[in-house]
Formats: structure tokens, sequence, C-alpha cells
């Protein structure tokens, strides 16, 4: 794939507590890396490096490899525009739920709310968006949830794959504002606090393109290719310092390996690799050096 072709990779994401807080972004760049030693380890029955200490910032650490020291820098692999959507989204549903609270819900409960705007590649709107707030709102009241026949049409669709027009009651769609589609979980158990709340899982699908992914690499290895770092790793799905992660982020590690682009470009960094915090899985990404 070359990089003016766009794949574009929709997905839904829920806010997950993993990890309590930590005190200090030197601290999470050692959770950081112990995972990564241990995925290592787990995987392959040996670690990446001998030692480790902290290093003079930069780098964040030098690792033993091979009876030499070599400098390192951990990142974290971050889309801003998506975050920027969760966060939206968050303040957004904050405000659905407490204009909720007198509304009858109980038909969602269990179930996952996939919610987009704008087919998916638009920013939510504010939280002070009363309207929309109070048409979400109305909307999840109103819709129909067939949990028989939603089976069957998943059932369909696994086996035909998805039909050109699902059937009333199974999607609410405004493609001037939002829409959404409502799925049934087996077992379901709230995710984070604001779900527990309502009952159900309320979700941003959000749509990107692959070369939004390989920008921000190349943003991230550009940024740190300063004479004083070796080696790359970055965390792709991992928490932040509020412990928290956005689990279909680990998603960017398939993708990288299955699109992939022209190698990352580097004057100094000689290795930049990928650890998918949830799946442990390891990507040395392709580099060239100039």
């Amino acid at each position: 794939m070359t990089n003016d072709q766009q794949v574009y990779l929709p997905f839904f994401d829920t806010p997950t507590r993993v990890l309590p807080s930590l005190p200090s972004k030197e601290v999470l760049e050692r959770v950081q890396l112990e995972k990564y030693r241990l995925d290592c380890l787990v995987r392959t029955g040996s670690v990446p490096f001998e030692d480790v200490r902290r290093g003079a910032e930069p780098p964040d650490f030098e690792v033993m490899c091979a009876e030499s020291w070599r400098r390192l820098d951990c990142v974290a692999l971050t889309i801003k525009q998506k975050r920027l959507a969760e966060a939206l989204f968050t303040k957004l549903i904050e405000k659905v739920a407490i204009a909720g609270e007198d509304r009858p819900l109980e038909h969602l409960a269990g179930t996952q709310v996939a919610m987009w705007f704008g087919h998916g590649s638009q920013l939510p709107p504010r939280a002070t968006d009363h309207s929309t707030v109070t048409e979400i709102v109305d909307s999840l009241v109103q819709v129909e949830v067939d949990r028989e026949g939603i089976a069957k049409l998943t059932a369909d669709i696994a086996a035909h794959g998805f039909p050109e027009k699902f059937p009333s009651g199974f999607t609410v769609v405004d493609t001037q504002r939002f829409g959404f589609q409502v799925t049934p979980v087996d077992s379901w158990q709230p995710s984070n606090a604001l779900s527990e709340q309502l009952g159900f899982d309320l979700s941003l699908s959000y749509t990107l393109a692959i070369t939004d992914i390989y920008s921000e690499l190349q943003r991230l290895v550009s940024g740190h290719d300063n004479g004083k770092i070796d080696e790359l790793l970055v965390v792709v799905g991992g928490p932040n310092r509020d412990g928290i992660c956005f689990p279909a982020e680990h998603l960017f590690g398939p993708w990288l390996r299955e699109n992939p682009v022209e190698p990352l470009t580097a004057q100094h960094i000689s290795r930049v690799t990928a650890h998918v915090w949830l799946s442990g899985d390891v990507l040395d990404l392709p580099l060239r050096n100039l």
C-alpha cells in the first residue's frame, strides 16, 4: 500500500481501567518497559535485554543487549483526533446519562450501543449541545431491541455478510447528526462507572485512515531521532497515567502488520519496536536509515 492510498478503519471503543492511577511519567514508562520484557519472556523464553537502568532523559532507559548498553525511549501510539473524539464523547454521554435518569431505558440493559457521528468520520458535538443530548436520549428510549431477531441477524451476517439495509429497530440513523446500533451482549458486565450507571455500554464508533497511524508513527520517530536514542519502544493500546486504556487501539497492531506502507525513516534510531499491550504481540517496524 502506498502513502496516498487510504484504508479506512472503523471501530468502537470503551475507555477501560486496567491499572490504578500512576504517580508519575517515569513510573508509567517503567511499567511499559517491564510489560514489554514480560511479554517477550512469555513468548520467546528470553528477555530482550539483560539489564536496565534509568537514562538521562533522554533516553528514558539504558538497556544491556549483547554486552553493550543501548539507549531506549518509550512512547505511546495515540491518535490525537481519536482521543479528542473520545474525550468529547465521554462528556456528551455523561450528559446523556443525567438527562436519561427519569426516562425508560431498561430495554437496553446488557447491550452494547455503538454510536457514530457523520458516518463515523465527524467529532461528537460538545456536551453543551443540549438539543443533540435530548435527541440521543429520545432515540435510545424509542429504539426497539428485538433480541431474538438480532441474534438471527448476527448469525446471518456471519454466514452471508452485511445486508444492504438493516431491518427497522436494529439501527437508528440520522445522517445529519448521529446514528447508533444496539447489540445484546451475553453475560454483560459493566466496563466502567458510566456503563454501570446506565446498565449498558455506550461506545464511540470512529473511523481512521491507516495513513493517519503511519503519520503519527513517523512523527514519533522524528521527534526522538536526536542522536541520543538508539531504540524506540512504541506502546500500542496501553494505559495512560490514569490507568485508562482504549482497548480497540490494540487493533493498530494487526493493521500495522497487514497494511505495510513505506518504511519509517530516521538518521540515528536503528530500531523501532511496537508492543501491543493487550495481546502482548511484538512487531519490529520497517525502518530505513537516511
